[in-house]
């Protein structure tokens, strides 16, 4: 059994969990109300991006689905663990206005690479 065959009922369960896992993992994250909203429209492109995708290409539905989840929770994977790092440095930008960036470490970087190209890779080989 595929992924794909699941029924788009069950995939849009998946976008929907995918999508409030997302937003519970950043949003609270975020310091003022105007970071908060700008962190919900995260979810709002990938719809358009995905629509535009499917519009294109006729894809299946389920597939584009699964790029949507993929993507959602690539993002969460690439800054699990760090979230005091981000906190401190939106809340240093936001109330200090402080310009300067913040440098990642190495490992930041292999953790950001690692679940931005494996998860999507997993979920693209999990579809053929």
């Amino acid at each position: 059994m595929h992924l794909t065959s699941l029924p788009p009922v069950a995939w849009w369960a998946f976008s929907i969990a995918a999508t409030a896992a997302f937003l519970a993992f950043f949003v609270p994250l975020m310091p003022s109300r105007d970071t908060k909203i700008k962190f919900c429209y995260g979810p709002a492109g990938m719809v358009a991006l995905c629509l535009v995708f499917f519009l294109v290409f006729r894809d299946r539905i389920e597939q584009i689905h699964m790029v949507y989840c993929s993507a959602l929770l690539a993002m969460m994977a690439s800054f699990a663990g760090r979230r005091k790092m981000i906190k401190r440095a939106v809340l240093d930008q936001k109330t200090r206005g402080v310009q300067e960036e913040v440098k990642p470490t190495p490992g930041m970087w292999v953790q950001l690479a690692l679940s931005l190209t494996a998860i999507p890779a997993l979920a693209i080989w999990l579809s053929l």
